[in-house]
């Protein structure tokens, strides 16, 4: 190997160094709340809970205990840092909130149905029209 071989084969190196160090890694046990995690090991033998599972950082108490509430009942079990394992879920696997829809035949569009007004004093149903072509055929109308 030549000595412009082996500087191009140190330049590659230091630069895989770079680019891996700088990629983000999951963080092991994080503790922010809020933070979606994913379980890897549990030490207690009782929990029904499996490696994989998914929940959040819910609170950190005084003892070090991290409790998370899982998904998708909502339970929380403390898991201790040392004896448990569980690492940060990547965003990319993090669940995105659905967003109920609607049509409206008036305007042809798909609106999220925050955008119909509610129909009944029941607080159930949703009138067909959005508010905006509701209101737009108000304002038209001719005032006799």
């Amino acid at each position: 190997m030549t000595d412009d071989q082996a500087r191009s084969a140190e330049i590659a190196e230091e630069i895989g160094k770079r680019i891996l160090a700088k990629e983000a890694a999951p963080t092991a046990n994080p503790t922010t709340p809020g933070q979606a995690v994913v379980l890897v090991k549990v030490a207690d033998a009782h929990t029904r809970l499996e490696p994989m599972a998914t929940g959040v950082v819910d609170h950190v108490d005084g003892a070090g205990t991290v409790h998370i509430r899982w998904d998708p009942d909502g339970h929380v079990l403390g898991l201790i840092p040392g004896a448990d394992e569980w690492r940060e879920l990547h965003p990319r696997w993090q669940a995105t909130p659905l967003v109920e829809v609607k049509f409206c035949p008036h305007c042809k569009r798909i609106k999220p149905v925050e955008e119909f007004a509610l129909r009944n004093r029941g607080k159930t149903k949703r009138q067909s029209w959005c508010r905006d072509c509701i209101n737009g055929t108000k304002k038209e109308a001719p005032r006799g």
